[in-house]
This record gives structure tokens, sequence and C-alpha cells, in this order.
């Protein structure tokens, strides 16, 4: 009887959150002006734009140095 009442509750779930016909559109692919490869390390800036990610270019503070 308890596994009988949680299908059911997993079901109505699941018939709650199927979305309506309206809103099952494909979101369109972002337009990327830089072709970085998919397998390249990449990231975003501060505006969005993908940029590769060059670790040597990353700033690590100084191991014995406190932080202010």
């Amino acid at each position: 009887m308890q596994f009988s009442i949680m299908t059911v509750f997993a079901l109505a779930a699941v018939a709650i959150a199927m979305p309506t016909a309206k809103h099952n559109t494909v979101a369109k692919r972002q337009i990327v002006s830089d072709a970085i490869p998919a397998n390249a390390p990449a990231m975003t800036d501060a505006n969005g734009n993908v940029i590769p990610f060059v670790a040597k270019d990353v700033y690590v503070h100084p191991v014995g140095s406190k932080a202010k």
C-alpha cells in the first residue's frame, strides 16, 4: 500500500511538471564570436564574452604573505 501511494504521488508530480505545448520550444544557440573549441578550457569575462582560459595569467597570492 505504501509503495502504491508513493507511485501515484510520483506520477502526479511528473504530470504537473511536464511543460505545456506552447512552452515546448527549442532554445536557440548563442552566437559565439570567438571560435574556441569545446574541448579547450574557457571562461567568461565580466561582459559575458567567452574567452580562452590561460592558467599562467591567473594571479596567485604568495604563500608566505598574509592577505589584507
